[in-house]
């Protein structure tokens, strides 16, 4: 278990009575495409969330929108499985939350970082992670790596270096627009999906 990646929202714009609460909120797993997503609206802003686990990318990739009278203000934060020893994350300007080690047999490494949409868009790194605000659209990478390599006698890759391979694996993927993230998922992930059909 590495760990978990938490979202908070800080707009203000959603709260928790009947009157400022989330409105036509729709929570959904798409087996068929491998996509999971959230929609909800507040009074004068719709928002959507999309989450996929890429085998082309190696990566896991999520988009965040906001249509309407508010922006996204959303602070990003990362916490290590417990079991792996790790005292903290390291947070970075660039919008990144990284941290490593070493357990008896492996060496791993994780890393997520956010790239937001627009102009007016501000990162802020802080103390509790990494905040964006002034953006319509937010897309967040995290890639997790060890160096087991079941090729090796040894089962452990010499000359694998984590901590560069998770960083080389989400610059690829911050490269790339979400349209072709998601075409690319489903060009992989579909066919397996699509050679049963269930009609109840």
């Amino acid at each position: 278990n590495f760990g978990s990646v938490f979202a908070e929202d800080l707009s203000g714009d959603v709260g928790y009575t009947e009157g400022d609460g989330a409105r036509d909120y729709v929570r959904f797993l798409d087996l068929e495409a491998g996509i999971g997503g959230v929609d909800y609206r507040s009074m004068a802003t719709k928002y959507s969330r999309r989450f996929l686990s890429s085998y082309p990318d190696r990566a896991i990739v999520a988009l965040y929108k906001a249509s309407g009278k508010k922006k996204l203000h959303l602070r990003f934060s990362m916490i290590p499985g417990d079991d792996l020893g790790v005292d903290a994350v390291s947070y970075g300007d660039d919008g990144s939350g990284t941290f490593d080690g070493r357990l008896t047999t492996v060496s791993f490494a994780a890393r997520f970082q956010i790239v937001p949409t627009g102009r007016k868009a501000v990162i802020k790194r802080t103390s509790e992670g990494i905040e964006v605000s002034g953006t319509d659209e937010v897309k967040l990478v995290l890639v997790g790596a060890t160096n087991f390599d079941i090729t090796r006698p040894s089962c452990i890759s010499p000359t694998m270096d984590v901590v560069a391979e998770v960083k080389s694996r989400v610059n690829n993927v911050l490269s790339k627009p979400w349209k072709a993230i998601l075409r690319d998922h489903c060009a992989d992930f579909s066919p397996f999906m699509q050679r049963v059909d269930l009609q109840l």
